[in-house]
């Protein structure tokens, strides 16, 4: 269950995204929402009952976004239930459903490329993926380089980083660029598929 505080927070969160600016969360945060101008706090608190209804199958973070990119700076509290940001949402969920079921098959690809380039290497005292992460191709971290000549696919690239076996320097960030920008969403579809990718960890602990 949201409640006000979640709701706001997640709002100006998806404002400095789009401004591309740091957030610090007001030190005494109920006391600064309160003090809100009475139809602002209104449409807060009618969202966050959104949210925890009729909205409950809808992120709040994706929503606010797509705020932002159709209304940019204009995105406020007055357009928190304009239909043009649904009917955007429900057309970005779809795509990212699709794309999620389309990137299965990617991701088993992956895989098998990893295990094939690792072949004879293979140390089994350690995960498979921990061992990859850690070698170099042509002097470059192997993920990355695998990536960027679209031998693993970057759903596969992206899992590796939220499961920790991945970790980014300022040095790789600017060699995936894509990834960096497109990072939140992306998470996102892979999101959709948990049920898959969990298979997925198990068979690769049997590797």
């Amino acid at each position: 269950m949201y409640n006000n505080n979640d709701i706001y927070i997640k709002f100006r969160q998806a404002q400095s995204r789009f401004y591309n600016r740091p957030y610090k969360i007001p030190k005494k945060l109920d006391e600064h929402i309160m003090k809100m101008n009475q139809v602002n706090f209104k449409n807060l608190e009618k969202l966050t009952q959104h949210f925890n209804t009729c909205y409950h199958n809808i992120d709040p973070d994706r929503y606010f976004d797509c705020g932002f990119q159709l209304y940019a700076k204009r995105f406020s509290y007055n357009k928190f239930f304009d239909e043009k940001i649904l009917k955007l949402y429900i057309i970005k969920d779809k795509n990212a459903k699709r794309d999620a079921r389309l990137s299965k098959k990617n991701i088993i690809n992956s895989l098998k490329f990893v295990v094939k380039w690792i072949g004879d290497r293979r140390n089994k005292k350690i995960s498979l993926l921990t061992q990859y992460v850690s070698m170099v191709d042509d002097n470059v971290s192997a993920p990355i380089r695998h990536y960027t000549m679209l031998k693993i696919d970057k759903y596969f690239f992206v899992w590796l980083i939220k499961e920790g076996f991945l970790k980014l320097n300022d040095t790789h960030k600017i060699d995936i660029p894509i990834i960096v920008d497109n990072y939140r969403n992306l998470s996102y579809d892979l999101a959709i598929i948990d049920d898959f990718l969990n298979d997925v960890k198990i068979k690769i602990q049997e590797l």
